[in-house]
């Protein structure tokens, strides 16, 4: 199969020039669960006795093994936590393990049809039991994945019913099996290390719709040079969103031996194979608008010359609330409730607190629920409150938790153990007497578009659509202090075709020290395979949400398929990307109301981006 990385190091993409101007277009992964998941998923509908038997590598490793003694045990039917880490190499033992590159909890939840991820700064300064405080991407250098498991259930009071472990290579091998992956690059990355400053992975990707092979793919989803390990965790999800999308579009069965032998050699796992293949089937068929991502930054801060995050306690359990309870905007799922009249709760004091069992189960029955006070917990040392559920109650679970408040810890239950009942919540220390308030929200003004009348675009636009051949529309309207970075005309490398593609590179100030790029994209390309599956349709477009945030927003016209990119830290709100979309004329229709005020913008699409 011939891929994009295929007899070069970069994959043998044609570019183009504007007449007349002289560009240089010189010619990077942390893994989630997609990378594995939505890989199988394309090929594990079939012959069992062969996925069991070639998968027989990624479960029989010794360290992987030893460590799911420090995994919760999984109750059939609940949500399944699975803990993510992506290294260099794969463990051994007796070898040592090096630092970990990625480390993400992610919860799949079939009842609710969602997933729910929960990621770490790298730099996040934590305590790693038995060897103390230190950078949580060093806990599995210090001790591998058993260390790690301690470690984020330490850190957030959660611990995991199963770990993956993925070797980069193996994702490499994984991307080109496909023969690549359509992704719309937001900026130009470029690293040749001829800069002052500490050595970097090389890079050198074009921005713009293109296809990617495993060698650069791996370049643009690990590249952290001028970036932030936010948008590092972004760029990860929308690559692995894509690679989704391409194993559903050219997957088959007859793949599955080359397939099952790169995972084989690529993964660790202690997930049976049958349980592997069912998250794979869930990974497939969970939309991307039912994907909640949350991450726990911490506090800048330094250790000595070193920067690090510190652990900022509330982050942490507001964080794991919302991982554990996601929202969800721009989709018609509604999330279930629960009765309080069918549901009985156990609850004990855990506090030492005279009869705070018994005013806990008092105010939960004028909510409506069986509760009722049953003594004394194993400890009055819970420092705060706990709901643990039975199987089948986690919704109902979740409510509660909302009404103690949202530092109370949430975790199943096996039935045996809770009495009969369907919820246990013991009563901690932070109890004072009364069930929760949320503080009164800000006041919330009202959301406008942030955005100016410019035509600057026009002229530019104008020689594109004579260069490509394309019938181009312009917008008449920017996103507020935006500046024109890169106006690229160029052709998609597709398989047996080569559509024209334009790609405007917009930029935004610094926030954070970290500059914000938002994009518009314009081609030919029939049904682009980022258009595919997850729109919802509002005023004649389709927009595209990641959890509750608007990414992009696609209509056709003219036989062009256009489409907005937010930022990585999404920035623009809803109503500007709307405004802008509104804003597309034809060429020669292409001008400002008489009376608007017109801003100019910087055009500097001559220099790559940084």
């Amino acid at each position: 199969m011939t891929t994009p990385d295929q007899d070069s190091p970069h994959r043998k993409a044609r570019y183009y020039q504007l007449p007349g101007r002289k560009k240089r277009w010189p010619v990077v992964f942390g893994f989630t669960l997609w990378a594995i998941v939505g890989m199988l998923a394309a090929f594990a509908w079939g012959a069992y006795s062969f996925v069991d038997t070639t998968l027989g590598k990624a479960t029989s490793n010794e360290v992987v093994k030893k460590a799911k003694a420090k995994t919760a045990p999984y109750i059939n039917g609940e949500p399944r936590t699975i803990l993510l880490i992506g290294t260099d190499r794969r463990p051994e033992e007796g070898k040592a393990f090096g630092n970990s590159d990625s480390m993400i909890m992610v919860r799949v939840d079939s009842r609710q049809n969602y997933v729910s991820m929960l990621s770490f700064a790298r730099d996040l300064y934590v305590d790693i039991p038995g060897v103390g405080q230190g950078r949580i991407n060093s806990a599995y250098a210090a001790g591998g994945p058993e260390l790690v498991l301690d470690t984020v259930a330490n850190l957030t009071g959660q611990r995991p019913n199963n770990q993956l472990l993925v070797d980069f290579k193996g994702f490499e091998k994984l991307v080109n099996e496909v023969g690549g992956v359509y992704i719309d690059v937001d900026r130009k990355y470029f690293n040749d290390n001829s800069g002052p400053g500490a050595p970097y992975e090389q890079i050198n990707i074009e921005a713009g719709y293109q296809l990617l092979g495993g060698f650069d793919a791996l370049d643009y989803v690990r590249y952290r040079h001028t970036d932030s390990d936010f948008s590092r965790l972004v760029r990860q999800q929308l690559f692995l969103s894509e690679l989704k999308r391409r194993t559903n579009k050219i997957g088959n069965f007859l793949s599955a031996p080359s397939f099952l032998r790169i995972l084989g050699e690529s993964v660790d796992t202690d997930l049976e194979n049958r349980e592997l293949i069912e998250v794979a089937r869930i990974a497939l068929q969970t939309p991307d608008n039912r994907i909640n991502r949350v991450r726990i930054q911490g506090d800048p801060g330094k250790v000595g010359e070193a920067d690090v995050n510190f652990v900022n306690l509330a982050e942490v359990q507001e964080k794991v609330a919302e991982w554990q309870n996601p929202e969800f905007v721009g989709d018609t799922t509604t999330t279930k409730k629960v009765n309080p009249a069918e549901v009985q709760v156990r609850v004990l004091n855990g506090s030492g607190s005279t009869l705070a069992a018994e005013e806990m189960a008092t105010l939960l029955r004028a909510k409506g629920y069986r509760a009722a006070s049953a003594g004394s917990a194993d400890t009055f040392d819970y420092d705060t409150s706990t709901v643990q559920y039975a199987p089948g109650s986690s919704v109902a679970a979740a409510q509660i938790q909302k009404l103690v408040g949202p530092k109370t810890g949430l975790s199943p239950i096996e039935t045996p153990t809770n009495g009969g009942n369907d919820i246990v919540l013991t009563v901690g220390k932070d109890f004072v007497g009364s069930l929760y308030t949320p503080p009164p929200p800000d006041p919330v003004a009202p959301v406008v578009a942030e955005t100016i009348n410019n035509v600057q675009l026009v002229p530019i636009t104008r020689r594109a659509q004579r260069f490509t051949g394309m019938k181009l529309r312009v917008p008449t309207k920017l996103a507020t202090n935006s500046n024109l970075k890169i106006y690229r005309p160029y052709r998609i490398q597709a398989s047996g075709d080569d559509p024209w593609a334009v790609k405007m590179v917009f930029q935004l100030p610094q926030q954070g020290g970290i500059y914000g790029y938002w994009g518009i994209t314009a081609t030919e390309m029939k049904n682009p395979p980022i258009i595919r599956g997850g729109g919802v349709l509002k005023n004649g477009n389709l927009t595209f949400y990641d959890g509750k945030a608007l990414m992009r927003e696609a209509w056709q016209r003219d036989g062009v398929w256009y489409w907005i990119s937010n930022t990585l830290d999404r920035r623009l709100n809803p109503e500007t990307m709307h405004a802008i979309a509104n804003s597309f004329r034809q060429l020669p229709k292409a001008r400002i109301a008489k009376g608007e005020k017109v801003t100019e913008i910087s055009i500097e699409s001559e220099e790559p981006t940084p």
